[in-house]
């Protein structure tokens, strides 16, 4: 019983941890659309980003409409040949290969593009270096809007709350049905006992009487036999006589 406790318990709390990171994940999520939008940055998590690539600059490596994997990077780790992201002076996020390197910024130029970019691309405009592309994400071939994914993210996590909630509210009517059938249990017993209780009672109470009516009879059985005794001894006298 004991084991079976402690068992249960342990899922209680395995299911509250999991819920409660579940939510700091969901609300973590949330808050960074919300503040790289306002950074104006693609959102990291952990380091790492999902980017959309709209044009055929990076072809073949990178194909129009295709995402890619990048990991948050400095300067000082960019090497020539790797592919950055990087945004301009214009405020745009290109992703585009190095192909020199000083100490003061790096010039990139897009695999199909037959020129290097227009601009030094200096430390502070460096975000991340390209890792791989997610073939997964082909499906969105026309781009994913940020506004919907916070929306849809929003949406979710009311969802969420919403489910969580109804499910303390399930759990605790629950442990009071539960409680109320426990204790209905409780009393049915209390209940069976005082009628057993009642029953050995008046069958004591019977044993008893009878106990007492068989030692009420053997007595005048006996003082019965003792006048049939000097009765039949008078008789013999008489007799003789």
């Amino acid at each position: 019983m004991l084991k079976k406790a402690l068992k249960d318990s342990f899922k209680v709390l395995i299911t509250k941890f999991f819920t409660a990171v579940f939510f700091i994940l969901c609300a973590s999520i949330i808050l960074e659309v919300i503040l790289s939008g306002v950074e104006g940055r693609t959102p990291q998590f952990f380091g790492y980003s999902v980017s959309y690539v709209p044009t055929e600059s990076m072809e073949p490596t990178i194909k129009p409409g295709e995402y890619v994997l990048s990991q948050k990077t400095t300067f000082d780790n960019v090497n020539v040949d790797d592919i950055i992201i990087y945004k301009s002076s214009e405020g745009r996020f290109i992703i585009h290969r190095v192909i020199n390197k000083t100490e003061e910024y790096l010039i990139c130029q897009g695999d199909n593009n037959p020129i290097a970019d227009s601009e030094f691309i200096y430390p502070n405009m460096v975000r991340g270096k390209y890792i791989k592309t997610i073939d997964a994400f082909k499906i969105f071939s026309g781009g994913i809007n940020q506004n919907a994914i916070y929306i849809g993210l929003m949406v979710l996590f009311v969802i969420l709350i919403i489910t969580q909630i109804a499910s303390l509210a399930i759990k605790s009517q629950t442990d009071n049905l539960k409680k109320k059938a426990n204790q209905a249990l409780l009393d049915k017993e209390l209940l069976l006992k005082e009628m057993r209780n009642q029953i050995l009672a008046e069958e004591l109470e019977k044993l008893r009487k009878q106990k007492e009516n068989n030692e009420s009879e053997k007595g005048e059985w006996w003082w019965f036999t003792l006048f049939i005794l000097a009765f039949n001894e008078n008789q013999e006298k008489k007799d003789r006589f």
